[in-house]
């Protein structure tokens, strides 16, 4: 297990800056998530913790010790790619004991830890099978064994399982998820699904163009999001957002006209110049609710239905032209091409953000 911290870590390539002073500080056998939409920096990030890619600015620490011109090889991680990087003339045996037999490690230590590792990631069976006899999460599991082996101090994986189907994706999660469990080690995980993120991190690490926008538990993020791009982004299906202005500011909250039509009350604070502000509520799909024979607070004109069995999804349009979607537990009636009323959530489960800087105002002390 190891703790790693990053300072002001900046990275840019000739005039581009791509990593713009990230801080974090990951403690011994966390397991991170970095997650975002592609091209956010997310995996430079993971090779300049690496080493395979050197910094331009700021700290990189291991155990306290600065490592920025540590060569990869000397920093005690192992790297799990998403291409699995096997050697395809090798067996998996081969593949798993040549990084070893590199570091001239005694044979019986290699045996003792490959052993150790197919026994762990249940593949004794596939040994002495090459990777092009492999199946795609077979070959997963050889390239996470290849990591395992090294005993290192932090694994890093970046986007282990793109390219594996839905239904081997969340079984590898779960393998990958016992494997912490069982070795203890600080684990690094990059990732674009956030539902990756939400089931597998201690904490996540949102990122945007090289700049880190949010770092916390996983419900932390989704129940109190620190911006509209960490709101929007955590969640499937994302928050709906809609527009209004600031019309009174209360010792009980903010009362905010919406475009959309009505008159919400917000839980927040909000400085007396807020007055007349640009606003944008956000408000979580499940947190909607039909209204029986009434209007509530808007009115949504359905444009699809979505029956899962176990719960629905209706998507549409408000008056003002903006859309929303509404998941409802259980079956719904509501068909394509009907209007029915809405109430936007209950008062604690109302998002209210600066529609300038897309900060979240504070809730009320």
């Amino acid at each position: 297990m190891a703790t790693l911290d990053l300072r002001q870590v900046t990275k840019s390539f000739g005039a581009t800056k791509v990593i713009h002073g990230v801080d974090l500080s990951i403690g011994h056998g966390e397991f991170i998530v970095f997650v975002g939409p592609s091209g956010c920096g997310k995996s430079t990030l993971l090779r300049l913790i690496a080493g395979l890619e050197s910094v331009t600015g700021g700290a990189i620490e291991i155990d306290g010790a600065l490592v920025n011109d540590v060569p990869a090889a000397e920093r005690g991680l192992a790297m799990v790619f998403q291409s699995y990087a096997l050697y395809p003339h090798m067996s998996v045996r081969q593949n798993l004991s040549f990084g070893l037999e590199n570091l001239k490690t005694p044979k019986p230590e290699i045996q003792r830890r490959v052993a150790e590792a197919a026994r762990m990631l249940r593949m004794e069976h596939l040994l002495d099978r090459r990777p092009g006899q492999l199946s795609g999460g077979q070959r997963q599991r050889v390239a996470i064994g290849r990591a395992v082996v090294r005993e290192p101090k932090i694994f890093l994986f970046d986007e282990p399982l793109s390219n594996l189907d839905a239904e081997l994706r969340v079984q590898m999660r779960i393998e990958i998820g016992n494997l912490h469990q069982r070795l203890g080690n600080t684990m690094i995980y990059v990732t674009h699904d956030q539902v990756e993120a939400m089931t597998m991190a201690d904490r996540i690490a949102v990122l945007k163009d090289g700049r880190l926008e949010q770092f916390g538990r996983p419900l932390d993020l989704y129940n109190r999001p620190a911006n509209l791009f960490v709101a929007g982004f955590i969640g499937s299906p994302r928050m709906n957002f809609l527009d209004g202005t600031v019309a009174e500011i209360g010792s009980d909250g903010v009362s905010i006209a919406l475009k959309a039509g009505g008159t919400l009350k917000v839980p927040c604070s909000a400085g007396p110049s807020a007055s007349a502000s640009a606003v944008r509520l956000g408000v979580r799909p499940e947190h909607i609710a039909l209204v029986e024979n009434g209007t509530g607070d808007v009115p949504l004109s359905v444009s699809i239905t979505e029956q899962l069995g176990g719960e629905s999804y209706l998507h549409g349009a408000l008056p003002s032209g903006e859309t929303l979607s509404v998941r409802i537990p259980g079956q719904t009636r509501v068909k394509r091409g009907e209007t029915v009323g809405l109430t936007l959530a209950p008062p604690e489960h109302r998002h209210l953000f600066d529609a300038t800087t897309g900060l979240v105002l504070p809730p009320l002390s």
